[in-house]
C-alpha cells in the first residue's frame, strides 16, 4: 500500500511538467500559423546544422522577402532606407533521415516596416533590428547578429547615362526557358511575379542591390519608373551583355534602378 501511495505521488509530481510542454509547444505551433497565414507577417525560414547558421540565414531570406515587398509598394520605390523593427525569431531542433538539424523562423508585422526618405533618386537599403526580449535564466536565445551584417547597402551613385539606351525585342530563345520568359517582361511589375513564381519552384532567387552573394552568376535587370530598360548578362565586373539589344554595355552606364537574379538550371 505504501509502494502504491508513493508511485501515485510521483505521477502527481511529474503531471504539471509533462502538461507544460505541450502546451508551450501548442502556443508555439499557434504563433507559426499566424505568422505564415495571417498575411500580416513576411518572415524567412531556413533549416541548418547549427542555430546560429539556421538564424542567419532565415534573417537574410527575411531581407529578400522585404526586398520583394519594396517592388509592390511605389511609394518605397526611392526611400532612403527601409527599417523592420521588432524582428523575432523561433529555432527548434529537428530529427531528420540524415540527423539533427536545427530550423528557424525570422519574422516581422508588416506594420513594422518603414520607410525613411532623403528625396534624393537612391534605392533603399533594408536594415533590421531585433524585438528586445528580456532574458530567462532557462531560455536558450538565437546569436545576435547586427543590423548592419544584414543591411541592404545603397547602390554606388552611377553617372548620367549619355544617351537613352534602345530597349528592343529579346532573342526569340535561348537555351533556357526560364530566362525566355524572363525576358519577356517590360515592367517590374511583371518580372516581380515571373520571379516570385520561379522562386516558389526553387529554380530562381532575386533581391536589391547590395544582397548578393555571387555576383558574378547573377543576371542585372535594370529599371526606371517601373519600366525594364535592360536585362544584363552573367559574369564578373560591370561590363557586360545587354541581352536585349545584344551590345556590350556597363552596368553603371544606367542611371537607374538595379534587380539581380539567378536561375539555378
Amino acid at each position: 500500500m505504501k509502494q502504491l501511495i508513493q508511485l501515485c505521488l510521483m505521477i502527481l509530481l511529474a503531471f504539471p511538467a509533462m502538461a507544460q510542454q505541450p502546451a508551450d509547444e501548442s502556443a508555439a505551433r499557434a504563433k507559426e500559423r499566424e505568422v505564415k497565414t495571417s498575411g500580416d507577417y513576411l518572415y524567412g525560414e531556413s533549416v541548418a546544422n547549427t542555430q546560429a547558421e539556421a538564424v542567419r540565414l532565415a534573417k537574410s531570406i527575411l531581407v529578400s522577402e522585404i526586398n520583394r515587398e519594396i517592388l509592390t509598394r511605389k511609394d518605397w520605390q526611392y526611400a532612403k532606407q527601409i527599417t523592420a523593427n521588432d524582428v523575432e525569431y523561433a529555432v527548434e531542433s529537428i530529427d531528420l533521415a540524415r540527423g539533427s538539424k536545427m530550423r528557424a523562423i525570422a519574422y516581422v508585422r508588416k506594420d513594422g516596416i518603414e520607410a525613411i526618405f532623403d528625396n534624393k533618386g537612391k534605392a533603399p537599403a533594408v536594415s533590421l533590428t531585433d524585438k528586445k526580449v528580456e532574458k530567462e535564466p532557462t531560455q536558450t536565445k538565437p546569436e545576435e547578429q547586427t543590423a548592419q551584417e544584414l543591411a541592404v547597402t545603397e547602390p554606388t551613385p552611377v553617372q548620367e547615362q549619355a544617351e537613352e539606351m534602345p530597349v528592343q525585342s529579346p532573342p526569340a530563345s535561348t537555351n533556357n526557358p526560364v530566362l525566355d520568359e524572363v525576358l519577356l517582361c517590360k515592367t517590374v511589375r511583371e518580372a516581380s511575379d515571373v520571379f516570385e513564381n520561379y522562386r516558389k519552384k526553387g529554380k530562381l532567387m532575386y533581391g536589391r542591390t547590395g544582397t548578393n552573394l555571387a555576383a558574378e552568376n547573377s543576371y542585372l535587370m535594370i529599371y526606371q519608373a517601373g519600366e525594364i530598360v535592360a536585362f544584363l548578362d552573367k559574369g564578373q565586373g560591370s561590363n557586360r551583355k545587354n541581352l536585349l539589344t545584344g551590345e556590350q554595355v556597363s552596368a553603371h552606364s544606367f542611371n537607374a534602378l538595379q534587380i539581380w537574379f539567378q536561375i539555378f538550371e
